[in-house]
């Protein structure tokens, strides 16, 4: 593909990969309120705790193998053929793992009913290791729009199943079965509108070629859901339940807001990366793009949720939630690095250099873990705040290397992004006035939000920030055809 019909498909893409996380978490989260209305508190922590194993299982058959083929670039249905079977194989494997380790887990845990949780449950990794080539195919191919389809689907199928069973009284399994037919859903709409089928062939040398770059995303895969689970476990194991609880609650907004825009992004742009890596001044132009305009996006959204914080955990959470304000304002800032690192963790992983996303891992995590264990003994918001200043770290460990491999290292990335960080200051402080003289009701939320907003987009103008100017020149071309 040319770099004009790349930039084309990486946006609309990016469009219809935000649309598709948008909707169905707003479908998940309807359904989440009613099942909370419908079921007890220990009923949803068994299975927080039986996802904590499911996502480490799942990284193994969905975070390497599919990406060993968007990064190739071209469509090969050989290869596709020989890892939909490779997936498929690890997947049992890993099943009977789990299958035989859950009673070990459940008396780790002090969970009797986690076992057969578990083991129900735990039978979507072969569904997971299918449509995890699936997805590979249609990001490879850029047809983003066909996830929109599949996810949506997969949330409304799965949010009335789990409705259905709860009222009718079948408790933890209600949850079960809305995360096992969610994944059932979405494997299942994707065999229907795409056109790839896996043939009855396997081949061991692709298979092994492929597996040298897989492995290394794998790992790193890994690595990084392993740390999202350990702040919390450290947050629930030393301190009280209700500490853990403002801090999730405080994570709840902004972690969603980003989390969109993050996921979307970073479908979009290691296919597109991966079509332009041949050309090493494309993907840095690329690069530089995604970042200018990616801060210029998740700083202005971030500030503005952290600015008014106070009326929002008010108006949607109620007042007894207002201790998780100073949580939310930190993991808002925490957000905007760990979305711009992401950008380029997936364009050095794109230039087929995942033996240096891993090497970044295990020079990352190292950080991490001082800064968790030193701050878990203050308080449970200095652990927040010390995920958040991880982020820094990251970004600039992440930055590093792209010095080297397109010549875009650390220092010309931070005056590229740092502008829209200045102009946050200002609009959070008015922001932060304004909580204090108006009240705190949904109408001056809204109005609250929209003038930082239009602050910010002004500051943004007057200023001449790089990232404003393509925001405006994407939308004005976008709106015209």
């Amino acid at each position: 593909m040319k770099q004009s019909e790349v930039a084309s498909a990486a946006w609309k893409g990016l469009i219809w990969k935000f649309l598709e996380k948008s909707s169905s978490q707003l479908i998940s989260l309807i359904v989440s309120i009613i099942l909370a209305r419908l079921l007890l508190p220990e009923q949803f922590g068994i299975i927080v705790m039986t996802m904590i194993f499911i996502a480490l299982t799942e990284t193994f058959v969905t975070g390497g193998l599919g990406a060993a083929l968007i990064q190739n670039s071209k469509y090969d249905e050989h290869a596709f053929s020989t890892m939909f079977w490779a997936s498929v194989f690890f997947s049992i494997i890993l099943y009977s793992l789990l299958f035989l380790s859950a009673p070990w887990i459940s008396e780790f845990m002090h969970t009797p009913a986690l076992v057969s949780v578990l083991r129900v449950l735990g039978l979507r990794l072969p569904v997971s290791a299918m449509n995890s080539i699936q997805q590979a195919y249609v990001s490879q191919q850029m047809i983003f729009k066909k996830f929109f389809f599949s996810t949506l689907s997969g949330s409304a199928v799965s949010g009335i199943i789990g409705i259905f069973m709860a009222y009718a009284g079948f408790g933890v399994w209600a949850l079960v079965a809305q995360s096992f037919s969610m994944t059932i859903v979405n494997t299942a709409v994707l065999h229907f509108i795409i056109s790839w089928r896996p043939t009855l062939y396997f081949s061991p040398k692709i298979f092994t070629d492929l597996f040298g770059f897989s492995w290394k995303v794998m790992l790193a895969s890994f690595i990084g859901t392993f740390f999202d689970q350990f702040r919390g476990f450290l947050i629930g194991r030393y301190y009280k339940p209700q500490d853990l609880a403002f801090a999730n609650r405080g994570e709840l907004f902004p972690t969603a807001l980003a989390g969109n825009i993050s996921t979307s992004i970073q479908a979009v742009l290691f296919p597109a990366f991966s079509h332009l890596k041949n050309d090493k001044s494309d993907v840095q132009a690329a690069l530089k793009n995604a970042l200018t305009m990616g801060s210029f996006i998740i700083v202005g959204l971030m500030v503005v949720m952290a600015g008014v914080s106070d009326t929002l955990i008010k108006v949607i959470l109620t007042e007894k939630w207002m201790d998780s304000v100073p949580y939310l304002q930190w993991v808002c800032f925490g957000q905007c690095f760990s979305v711009l690192g992401m950008i380029n963790l997936q364009t050095i992983t794109a230039m087929g250099r995942a033996d240096v996303t891993l090497k970044l891992e295990f020079i990352k995590k190292p950080f991490c873990l001082a800064i968790l264990f030193i701050c878990v003994t203050i308080t449970p918001l200095a652990v927040i705040i010390g995920n958040a200043f991880y982020g820094v770290i990251a970004f600039a460990v992440n930055a590093f290397p792209n010095k080297m491999i397109l010549h875009y290292g650390l220092r010309e990335q931070v005056g590229d992004i740092i502008p829209p960080f200045i102009l946050a200051v200002p609009v959070f402080v008015m922001l932060q006035y304004f909580q204090h003289i108006l009240p705190q009701t949904f109408l001056f939320l809204i109005l609250e939000s929209a003038v930082g907003g239009l602050l910010y987009v002004l500051l943004s103008c007057l200023f001449h920030v790089p990232g404003a100017l393509l925001a405006y020149r994407f939308i004005l071309s976008h709106f015209k055809h």
